[in-house]
């Protein structure tokens, strides 16, 4: 692959982050922003602290300061 097809080698790096990432963040759209935000906090929870749990207590709090926020 020659980074020259990239307008710039940070968007190549861009490019590759996300093709890596990409599948262990995909989400569907349930239509229940609640049940989406968790459920895209916990797969980015996973991708960055594989080892370390994510409390229920600890998503609830957040996706209820994001939905507050969104209102």
């Amino acid at each position: 692959m020659k980074w020259s097809w990239w307008p710039s080698r940070g968007a190549l790096a861009l490019d590759g982050y996300f093709t890596v990432v990409g599948p262990a963040l995909a989400f569907p759209d349930t239509g229940d922003i609640v049940v989406d935000l968790t459920d895209q906090l916990t797969a980015f929870h996973r991708l960055l602290l594989p080892d370390q749990p994510l409390t229920e207590d600890f998503a609830r709090t957040l996706i209820d300061n994001l939905i507050r926020g969104l209102r």
